[in-house]
């Protein structure tokens, strides 16, 4: 008996520790990713742009730029990347919106050219895209803003929106719903994730100071009175089509709600088909 014990005891202290070590290279892997660096530049696309600098709200060195519409006296898109990617994998939608839109581009924390240790998926980055709105009111004198945000960058718009008046309507593009959903899809089954999710959760605070179930856009959509354009590939590889469902279900009741779900297979690819639709939707909300 005595022996069987122990066994048990043993298997359960093996299993303890599988779970906290698969835990701990998880979340260091997602804190410190590989950035996907480009080495474009808006004159490439022949952009005119000032580089800028700034301050997220909790302090960290962000780098952005800034580009002057073409047209007087116009709003302004801020536009923000996907995760580990920069704010040039963006320039694709700065070219088009420049003709209309002043349009401001940084990179978010520990990615491209901006300071900060480590990434935390949209959690803290919510910090930056206020930053990025505070240096626009106070240096460039700008009141109202749309935001643009593909992947985590979408996820971050949908959790600040609902904080910032001066948002005036929003483009959501194959954001996650919510940071439990995305634990979920890690594992083959239920079981494994319900079990490894609190060491998760105690990792992210150990080395992120994060609780990382309170990064939910879903939560934070639901919440938003302004215009959406929620967009999402039906067969996404990456953030799976599930998360935009969630989303819209979510925005329900949120008459300014716009969908264009796609069938396309690759993450990021509703925004070229719908290009023009988003085009219209800014310039109408802009009116």
């Amino acid at each position: 008996m005595k022996n069987k014990f122990k066994t048990i005891i043993r298997v359960f202290g093996y299993v303890l520790i599988i779970h906290i070590v698969v835990a701990f290279i998880l979340v260091y892997r997602f804190m410190n990713p590989v950035g996907i660096r480009s080495d474009r530049i808006p004159e490439d696309y022949n952009l005119n742009y000032e580089t800028v600098s700034f301050d997220s709200r909790d302090g960290v060195d962000l780098r952005g730029w800034y580009m002057q519409s073409f047209k007087e006296e116009a709003p302004t898109v801020i536009l923000m990347h996907g995760y580990p990617a920069d704010k040039a994998d963006m320039l694709p939608e700065a070219e088009f919106l420049v003709r209309e839109f002043n349009v401001f581009m940084f990179d978010f924390r520990s990615l491209g050219e901006s300071g900060g240790s480590h990434s935390t998926l949209g959690a803290k980055e919510v910090n930056d895209l206020h930053g990025a709105i505070d240096y626009l009111i106070k240096e460039k004198e700008t009141e109202n803003f749309f935001l643009w945000g593909f992947s985590m960058g979408a996820g971050v718009v949908l959790q600040v929106t609902p904080e910032r008046e001066e948002v005036i309507a929003v483009i959501s593009d194959s954001s996650f719903a919510d940071m439990d959903q995305v634990i979920d899809e890690m594992f083959p089954f239920p079981i494994v994730s319900s079990t490894v999710r609190p060491f998760i959760n105690f990792w992210t605070r150990a080395l992120a100071d994060v609780d990382i179930r309170k990064t939910s856009p879903k939560k934070a959509a639901a919440r938003i009175e302004v215009p959406v354009y929620l967009i999402h590939t039906k067969n996404d590889p990456v953030v799976p089509f599930e998360h935009g469902k969630v989303l819209k279900d979510a925005m329900s009741e949120n008459p300014g709600l716009e969908v264009g779900f796609v069938d396309l297979d690759y993450h990021g690819a509703a925004s070229g088909q719908l290009r023009n639709k988003l085009y219209d939707f800014l310039i109408e909300n802009s009116l």
